[in-house]
């Protein structure tokens, strides 16, 4: 399956992002789809739904540290939520886990991003 990407705004200063597919570096141009948001000054958080990544590749965990690189810049949060058991190993393997904040369900990642201040949250559904 190829890379797909949706959006939808939570509140002005957080957005969810849905992604499909493989990530990776031949897959759809994500940098170009999420890049602006990550510009905009007033971002604060950003939640990206992996339920329907299948993989994800070396581009797709460098691109993990850039929106946390840009987020830091703010003192914003990212969460990511349903984490398939590959991706969960792959962020174990890269140390991506050490820097984020793990639940068990969307909604207290939600609840999480919009009250803890300078945390990443980390959901994975079973």
């Amino acid at each position: 399956m190829y890379m797909s990407i949706s959006h939808r705004i939570i509140r002005p200063d957080i957005v969810l992002f849905v992604i499909q597919g493989k990530w990776s570096a031949g897959g759809f141009p994500i940098r170009t789809y999420i890049d602006p948001f990550l510009e905009k000054d007033e971002i604060r958080g950003i939640i990206i739904n992996c339920f329907k990544v299948s993989l994800i590749d070396s581009a797709g965990i460098g691109f993990l540290f850039t929106m946390m690189k840009y987020l830091d810049l703010n003192d914003g949060k990212l969460a990511l939520c349903g984490l398939n058991r590959e991706l969960q190993k792959t962020l174990y393997l890269t140390g991506l886990e050490k820097k984020m904040i793990i639940f068990d369900e969307e909604q207290e990642a939600v609840d999480a991003l919009l009250q803890i201040e300078g945390a990443y949250a980390l959901v994975i559904l079973t």
